[in-house]
């Protein structure tokens, strides 16, 4: 059995060389964004409950808008019952997917 590897044959076309033009590093090596963050990061239920992934959710985007609207425990619940509405007599917890 022949394999044929797409409609063309390859180019070998030279690869553009940057190190003449980008003489520094342009991606610092690193940086701190947490220290911005002022406060305790709250366990929001996931000590009483199985609301990791909702708790998470509230984390990130308290990082993500740089701490100026963090999710209360009433707002990590609200979204938790979205996947679980007779939570917490009912628990079946949350698997997250990235679609």
């Amino acid at each position: 059995m022949e394999f044929k590897y797409g409609k063309r044959s390859p180019k070998n076309a030279p690869a553009i060389s940057l190190s003449s033009i980008i003489s520094t590093i342009v991606i610092p090596t690193q940086e701190d964004y947490l220290s911005q963050l002022s406060g305790s990061w709250d366990m929001l239920g996931n000590d009483q409950y199985g609301d990791c992934v909702a708790v998470t959710w509230a984390n990130v985007r308290r990082f993500m808008v740089g701490g100026q609207s963090y999710p209360s425990l009433d707002d990590v619940i609200k979204l938790y019952k979205t996947q679980n509405p007779n939570f917490p007599s009912d628990d079946n917890g949350w698997i997250f997917k990235l679609a």
